[in-house]
């Protein structure tokens, strides 16, 4: 099933009228643009990644389970029923073949996206590209390592201290949220971009819920990691690129109180 996803994202790519698409709309090669971001930009990007949907939501579910008391009886349930994999072992292994199916829609993207005409022009732009997704993917890991380390959370399985939160998780919302990202800067229809990035989003979903269900990670394990990797990869996505994004809403802060803008560049 999960093959087949990514099987039907590169048709998408290969298949949809791609006419015009040798660079972005604002002519420029994916990549050409990424540069150190100022302070403030810095700070606005980081801001506005927290305050996106796909980071808060999961972050607060974390906080629910953990404080609820629901977080060892869902696993459990999971773990015991496997209502979606069936097992817990085939939970596990297709934890492991959805993240590999990620980390390859990923590349599938980056080699997708505008990178012009000129071999040279192109190896350059996109080397500066990949640099900034090694740089996410690279973070992301090393942030995972640091906080299993510290917080030492028993697995459901009791293998080992090293559950919170899901190295699995990240790695999956890491390459959905890069992916993602990607897909809004290649030339498509609407409908086919959305259609791509709910696929890649429900398959990073579906490697958190599996690692629940393969009795390796509590609930609040894989929310917290997929808000982890969502927020770091969408903030060093943005920050780093240089591109406008095509629409953002953001919320300013007002003296009588709070001002929601809604921003599209055609």
């Amino acid at each position: 099933m999960w093959r087949n996803v990514l099987n039907i994202l590169i048709i998408v790519l290969l298949v949809e009228p791609m006419a015009g698409c040798s660079t972005l709309p604002s002519g420029r090669l994916w990549g050409e643009d990424v540069q150190l971001p100022t302070w403030e930009r810095v700070k606005q990007i980081a801001i506005r990644s927290a305050r996106n949907p796909e980071t808060w939501v999961p972050a607060a579910g974390a906080v629910v389970f953990a404080m609820s008391g629901l977080d060892k009886p869902v696993s459990d349930w999971a773990s015991r029923t496997n209502p979606i994999f069936g097992s817990q072992q085939a939970a596990d292994n297709a934890s492991d073949e959805i993240n590999y199916l990620l980390s390859d829609a990923a590349a599938i993207t980056t080699l997708a996206t505008p990178g012009g005409d000129n071999p040279a022009e192109w190896l350059y732009a996109k080397t500066k590209g990949v640099a900034v997704h090694a740089l996410a993917r690279g973070l992301t890991g090393r942030v995972t390592i640091s906080i299993k380390e510290k917080t030492g959370r028993e697995r459901p399985d009791n293998s080992d201290s090293f559950s919170f939160p899901s190295g699995h998780t990240t790695q999956a919302y890491a390459s959905a949220t890069l992916t993602s990202r990607n897909l809004d800067s290649i030339q498509l229809s609407k409908k086919s971009r959305q259609n791509s990035q709910l696929g890649i989003k429900t398959m990073a979903a579906a490697t958190a819920w599996a690692r629940v269900e393969a009795k390796r990670h509590y609930p609040s394990d894989v929310l917290a990691g997929a808000a982890l990797a969502h927020f770091l990869n969408l903030f060093i996505y943005d920050a780093f690129m240089g591109q406008q994004e095509n629409s953002f809403i953001e919320v300013l802060e007002r003296d009588d109180g709070a001002l929601i803008r809604a921003t599209w560049r055609y």
